[in-house]
């Protein structure tokens, strides 16, 4: 499927962005990522959370 000149264009420069940040109350890793570039009017953003836990020892 080939891409019209602005879709190409569009596509080579958009980048995604990652940060990891800390919540010590809850003790969670929060990852948000987000586009630097608005994306047919909306942009593309994403959150996701994982607990920072104690493993038992086998």
């Amino acid at each position: 499927m080939a891409l019209p000149n602005d879709e190409l264009n569009q596509a080579r420069f958009r980048r995604l962005q990652v940060e990891r940040l800390f919540d010590r109350e809850r003790n969670v890793l929060v990852y948000v990522a987000y586009s630097d570039r608005v994306i047919k009017r909306s942009p593309k953003n994403s959150i996701s959370s994982a607990p920072i836990m104690g493993w038992p020892v086998p």
